[in-house]
């Protein structure tokens, strides 16, 4: 192998030295553009609140001037709309899990919803709506404490409408005709 007068280690004359493989921080565009991705991936997946998707992108180390730029102009485009996610929560939550607006308020919280998109959704559900699906809930799930006294069944019963966001209040409303009415050992 030649030499041509270059020493080991030094570049020859008039050559450029090899670009070395640096990691460099990307450009604002190219920030801009995984920001954009992972939003669409996100997306497409299940709608989420604002704050969520904010959350995620700072997670995924985009910068935070970066994220309310994009968050704003997807808003813009109606891709994110925190009215109609709370809405859509609102409505999923109490027919498909049974819950109460107490439970279900909270976790619009948790997404970072505001309390006027949270108001305006919950104004869907009212009282005699909320009691109807208590009573549902308690028709399904009377028979599997059929063998228990009645104060253990009232209890187990009570227990199940909590952890759904219902007032013991509510509960014991609902509880006590259905227990009366099914008058099989148990009164």
């Amino acid at each position: 192998m030649e030499d041509f007068g270059a020493k080991k280690g030094e570049v020859p004359d008039g050559e450029e030295p090899a670009k070395t493989q640096q990691h460099s921080e990307p450009s604002r565009a190219e920030e801009a553009e995984r920001a954009r991705e992972i939003l669409l991936r996100t997306l497409s997946r299940t709608p989420r609140s604002r704050f969520e998707l904010h959350q995620r992108l700072v997670e995924r180390d985009i910068s935070t001037d970066i994220a309310d730029e994009i968050l704003d102009r997807y808003e813009e485009l109606g891709l994110i709309d925190d009215a109609e996610y709370a809405a859509m929560m609102v409505r999923t939550r109490h027919r498909e899990r049974g819950q109460a607006r107490r439970a279900i308020a909270q976790e619009l919280r948790r997404r970072g919803l505001s309390d006027e998109h949270a108001q305006a959704a919950l104004e869907q559900l009212d009282d005699e709506a909320e009691m109807q699906r208590a009573e549902e809930l308690v028709a399904r799930r009377i028979d599997s404490v059929r063998h228990l006294p009645r104060e253990r069944a009232l209890q187990r019963l009570v227990g199940y409408l909590g952890r759904r966001g219902y007032s013991t209040a509510q509960a014991l409303s609902v509880i006590r005709p259905a227990l009366d009415q099914r008058d099989d050992g148990m009164i």
